[in-house]
């Protein structure tokens, strides 16, 4: 068993654990909120996302007071980060949607089998001002 933590940034260890019992043509699928390289585009982004999206659902002294997205920050770690834990036993990764500071990355050793899925998949239902990056992507 494998103590990775809620909101530890080891994701060698995660992905390991998350993947030990796929198999060797298997799919992968990871959703992350990931850091930026760019601390200001990374502020930038959660900003639009509080004002234009969470402030539909939630109240201003709510969003203040959100203290496990603040525990989750220290655990984010940058999509680079991310992709070369998931390479590290994976061959292939697309990044096949994006909101903001939230990823969703598809993974397999079979690259064949996951250009299959990821065209099932069709384009990403997001509005486009949410979206910063190309999808789907190879990574």
């Amino acid at each position: 068993m494998c103590n990775t933590g809620s909101y530890a940034s080891n994701r060698k260890e995660q992905v390991a654990f998350a993947i030990q019992n796929l198999n060797s043509d298997g799919q992968f699928i990871c959703l992350e909120k990931c850091m930026h390289d760019d601390l200001e585009e990374y502020l930038k982004r959660e900003d639009q996302k509080d004002k234009k999206f969470k402030a539909r659902f939630y109240s201003e002294h709510q969003l203040k007071k959100d203290t496990i997205i603040k525990t989750m920050r220290h655990g984010q770690v940058t999509v680079s980060r991310l992709n070369k834990a998931i390479k590290g036993r994976l061959k292939h990764t697309k990044l096949i949607w994006n909101s903001c500071n939230f990823y969703y990355i598809a993974a397999s050793n079979d690259r064949g089998r996951l250009d299959s899925v990821v065209a099932l998949l069709g384009p990403p239902c997001i509005r486009s001002e949410f979206n910063y990056e190309r999808v789907p992507e190879v990574l």
